[in-house]
């Protein structure tokens, strides 16, 4: 490198540069040109490379801009009127070094060169974005000044995490933390919050979502719907909108559209489609119809006897032109000629990224494809013009990416998701009346705090009971390399589980594809039972770049907020076939409008976070492990999972070797098993195993987040007393859930108690709770309150019309039970029944006080046990019963 009299000016758009030392001029006075000090930049930025003279040039002829033929990468240069050269440097993702050389010709036939290296970055590729508790889970308050936070991940260090209240018009700085948070004002009304966060390379990201404040506002769930969809063209659709208060003063409350013109009036009756008088929850059925693409928008108002007013969240259903069988199978189609594409240039012995490039290239030409893009390592994604999203990568041998079908058997049928009330938690509820310093606690420690809990000093697990989803053991729909056989974390960590036979941790529901498709798209629907939630299967990270590409006619966009690209789960199985070999759209449609579901060759099924984040409930502090390549590439798929309840996750951040996510996720749940150690303590014992990376080309590192004190469960009974606001690690078959009130009854302590009941509202199977646990040595009585309510009381008392509720607590083999149980009858010789403020659907209704009853459960005392709460009805199905239990304890 030859010396240079002076350093030159080097421009970045939107970034400086640096110079690597400073050079001495030659001291002759012939004229030489300088190309600068060597400098580094980010990819995806301009460069701009400035010469300078070392003294006054007067025969100056021409300047000339080269770049050295051996550089890995070739970049286009242009050159300005100031002989100022420019590039824009390509999204890279390792670090390479291009050369440029400088030459000037001058009038007398001499001339002068020079070189410069210029050091390209990668830029930023992680930056995801998140708020957590109130904009997120729950979008209404009570208190004009709160506190909003989140989490954020990035490649490069933070310059700044900016909020803004774009109703007021104020900015408030959220700091530099991976947990971020602020304390703003709102206004009365609506708030519309933006969240930037720009790092050192001046990517930029930022999230936006509305908080509506009134100071009376109670809501105790969101405004929800039963749909998110509707078609252009078709008859009006009748959709089930409901939402929650515990208003005590009377309230109306009316559906409202955009115009504030009223939709609904929503009641509390108990007809249908209410499902229970009083218990708080106010339902409507209303025709919706879309005439034009787009978001439809409403939200609840109440007033109450005092005057008082106020609104809900808003809430939209899209309208859409409806999808058909001939669009998914041209969808599938397109995504086979990508992949045929990559397979011919590969058998023309070209390597997998040139065929990726080259596939890449004639995708853009192709009047089918709406927006397309190339993801790093040959993964190719793309829009069709119907807005259906595709992806495909080429197997990556030994990893857990890349899948290719062999063929498409049928596959079961998809089942409609359960609309069930979400309510706010506890929590949720609690911050309206809390002061915002009681909020500031850490995220790392609890990432609950945002929404106003503390962390707990032993932070465990709440549920014990585990579940696997691993669709590629042996699937017969892909190709065998895509199998991972004996390699696959079911023969691993699984087992590991099986065998410990822990209290702690059951190995309660395998969800695997072992010679025969038993994995379903309902397998990734709710996981709220399960505290740890492991997922073995292949992964990736597609749409960087989309959301600056997106047309309103291919649907919502909201997928692609909050991160630059997204985590995709492959889910193992695909659209099922009809006889003419098209593909069936039936029970798909909903979820490839709203873009929670991308399509693969052969019809292969992708969830993205969009589709968690739609269907699952709340989770249990859960510990999940994303086995898959990319699944922590950034958090565009954790940040849905730490929203909805999880304690900690874990993943990868590349294209990881099967035996490295093996050997590290099964170490980890040995340690958190065999010593009840922290999360944080079991990984960096399989870090120390087994490295940090897997060692492989791309360098896979394992990936955390959440909480590093996250322990297992103790493995007890938990959510006994409903306050987690769903039923939760309890499963349930028939009519059981969780309500707030019931008429003027309410929660003998706290603000949640179970009910099951013989079949009220929609359901017709009378109700089971039940969870399965181990109890202490110590253990002695089962407690609980109880309250019945039932249309069998009197009328029917002392006749075949017996119906029953019982409490049993069995061990694991059901050969020791203890046990309480009553009836309608015994209830009746008892005596003391009052008048219900309710009604069922069909007669009055009498109830009991509160009751409690004890179990002597001695003889179970350290023994695994399951707890069943049951309601029966006997005789008939006509008259219901329901029972309220609350505050179930051990001791």
């Amino acid at each position: 490198m030859r010396e240079k009299a002076y350093l030159a000016a080097c421009l970045f758009m939107l970034s400086a540069c640096g110079g690597d030392d400073a050079k001495s001029s030659p001291t002759d006075n012939k004229p030489n040109i300088y190309a600068g000090a060597d400098v580094s930049a980010y990819g995806k930025k301009s460069v701009q490379l400035t010469p300078t003279f070392s003294t006054d040039v007067s025969n100056l002829s021409s300047v000339r801009w080269t770049q050295a033929e051996s550089d890995p990468l070739q970049v286009s240069i242009k050159t300005d009127s100031e002989n100022n050269a420019s590039f824009i440097a390509p999204d890279i993702y390792d670090k390479v070094t291009l050369h440029f050389t400088v030459t000037a010709a001058f009038s007398d036939g001499t001339s002068s060169s020079d070189d410069i290296e210029v050091t390209l970055i990668p830029a930023e590729h992680s930056l995801s974005l998140a708020l957590q508790g109130l904009g997120q889970s729950i979008k209404i308050t009570d208190q004009h000044l709160v506190v909003i936070g989140g989490s954020v991940t990035s490649d490069h260090p933070l310059k700044s995490i900016k909020v803004i209240n774009m109703t007021t018009g104020i900015t408030y700085d959220a700091g530099i933390a991976d947990s971020w948070q602020a304390e703003i004002a709102l206004a009365e009304g609506d708030n519309t919050i933006d969240v930037s966060a720009i790092s050192d390379d001046d990517t930029s990201l930022s999230i936006s979502t509305d908080i509506t404040y009134y100071p009376n506002i109670d809501f105790i769930t969101p405004l929800q719907f039963d749909t998110t969809t509707l078609y252009l063209g078709q008859n009006p659709k009748s959709v089930i909108v409901t939402i929650g208060t515990n208003n005590p003063n009377n309230p109306t409350i009316t559906l409202v559209d955009s115009a504030n013109q009223e939709i609904a009036t929503l009641s509390d009756d108990g007809v249908l489609p209410d499902e229970i008088q009083g218990d708080g929850i106010f339902t409507a059925k209303f025709d919706a119809q879309a005439t034009n693409v787009g978001s439809i928008c409403y939200r609840a108002k109440l007033t109450d006897t005092n005057a008082v007013s106020y609104q809900s969240e808003k809430l939209c259903l899209w309208g859409a032109d409806s999808y058909d069988n001939a669009d998914v199978t041209s969808a599938v189609m397109l995504a086979d000629s990508v992949k045929l594409l990559i397979d011919n240039s590969l058998e023309a012995g070209s390597d997998v990224k040139a065929a990726a490039q080259a596939a890449y290239e004639k995708m853009q030409t192709n009047p089918a494809i709406g927006a397309s893009g190339l993801s790093p390592d040959s993964g190719l994604w793309w829009v069709d013009d119907k807005g259906i999203l595709g992806l495909y990568h080429p197997v990556i041998a030994g990893s857990k990416s890349g899948v290719e079908l062999r063929r498409n058997e049928g596959q079961p049928p998809v089942l409609k998701a359960t609309f069930t009330t979400q309510y706010y938690s506890y929590d949720d509820q609690a911050r309206h009346s809390q002061s915002v310093t009681a909020i500031h606690t850490s995220i790392n420690q609890s990432k609950s705090a945002i929404s106003g809990l503390k962390a707990a000093e032993d932070n465990r697990i709440k549920s014990s009971r585990a579940v696997i989803v691993s669709p590629f053991i042996n699937n017969p729909n892909v190709s065998p390399a895509n199998n991972f056989g004996s390699t696959d974390d079911y023969h691993s960590v699984w087992q590991t589980l099986k065998s410990a036979n822990s209290c702690q941790l059951s190995a309660d529901k395998e969800l695997i594809n072992d010679g025969t498709v038993n994995v379903t798209l309902d397998s990734y629907k709710d996981f709220s039972l399960y505290g740890y939630i492991h997922l073995s299967t292949h992964g990736d990270n597609y749409y960087n770049g989309l959301l600056s590409l997106w047309k309103d006619e291919w649907g919502p966009n909201d997928f692609l907020k909050g991160a630059l690209s997204l985590v995709a789960i492959y889910t193992g199985i695909a659209l099922p076939q009809n006889d003419d070999g098209s593909y069936n759209i039936s029970g798909y449609e909903e979820d490839l409008h709203m873009k929670r579901l991308a399509i693969g060759p052969g019809g292969l099924l992708v969830v993205l976070p969009s589709f968690f984040d739609h269907y699952l409930t709340t989770l249990p502090n859960s510990l999940v492990a994303l086995s898959a390549c990319r699944s922590m590439h950034n958090n565009s798929l954790a940040n849905v999972l730490m929203a909805k309840g999880a304690g900690a996750i874990l993943g990868y951040d590349d294209y990881v070797l099967s035996t490295y996510a093996q050997n590290t996720t099964n170490t980890i749940l040995q340690e958190m098993l065999n010593n009840d150690s922290t999360f944080g303590e079991a990984v960096t014992v399989a870090k120390s195993t087994y490295g940090a990376s897997d060692g492989s080309a791309t360098d896979a590192k394992l990936v955390t987040t959440g909480a590093d004190n996250l322990k297992l469960p103790y493995g007890s009974l938990t959510n006994l007393d409903f306050e987690d606001g769903v039923l939760g690690v309890w499963s349930k078959d028939g009519d059981g859930r969780v309500v707030t009130q019931l008429g003027v009854t309410k929660p003998t302590g706290g603000n949640f108690m179970g009910i099951v009941s013989t079949g009220l509202g929609f359901t017709t199977t009378s109700g089971t709770i039940e969870q399965t646990a181990c109890l202490v040595s110590s253990a002695k009585t089962l407690r609980f309150n109880w309250k019945m309510f039932s249309e069998e009381f009197r009328e029917y008392c002392h006749t075949e019309y017996d119906d029953s509720f019982s409490v049993t607590v069995c061990n694991e083999d059901s050969t020791t039970c203890k046990s309480f149980k009553t009836s309608v009858n015994q209830l009746c010789t008892e005596g003391g029944l009052l008048p219900s403020d309710i009604h069922f659907d069909q007669g009055d209704v009498y109830k009991t006080e509160w009751k409690n009853e004890s179990i002597d459960i001695s003889e179970l005392a350290g023994q695994r046990v399951k707890l069943s709460v049951y309601s029966s009805d006997k005789g008939d199905s006509i008259y219901d019963t329901a029972i309220l239990v609350d505050d179930i304890t051990v001791e």
